[in-house]
C-alpha cells in the first residue's frame, strides 16, 4: 500500500532496495532510524526516504541526539 507510513522489516527493505539482512544488521548496530515496538521493529516511511534523500550523517546524529 503507497499510503502505508509505517513499515515493517521487509516492506523498508522493499523501499530501499537492499536486502533484510542488511536492514537487520543496520539497526543491529543503530546505523539506520528504527523503533522498537517490542520484539517488532518499525520504520517510518518518510523518515526512510529522506534518510536516502540527504546527507546520512547529518540524520544520524540528530537520530541518536533523540534517543
Amino acid at each position: 500500500d503507497a499510503l502505508k507510513e509505517v513499515l515493517n522489516v521487509e516492506e523498508a527493505s522493499e523501499l530501499l532496495g537492499i536486502s533484510v539482512d542488511s536492514i537487520n544488521y543496520y539497526v543491529q548496530n543503530n546505523l539506520i532510524p528504527h523503533k522498537k515496538i517490542g520484539k517488532h521493529t518499525r520504520f517510518s516511511k518518510a523518515f526512510q526516504l529522506k534518510w536516502i534523500e540527504e546527507d546520512r550523517e547529518d540524520i544520524m546524529q540528530n537520530f541518536r541526539k533523540r534517543r
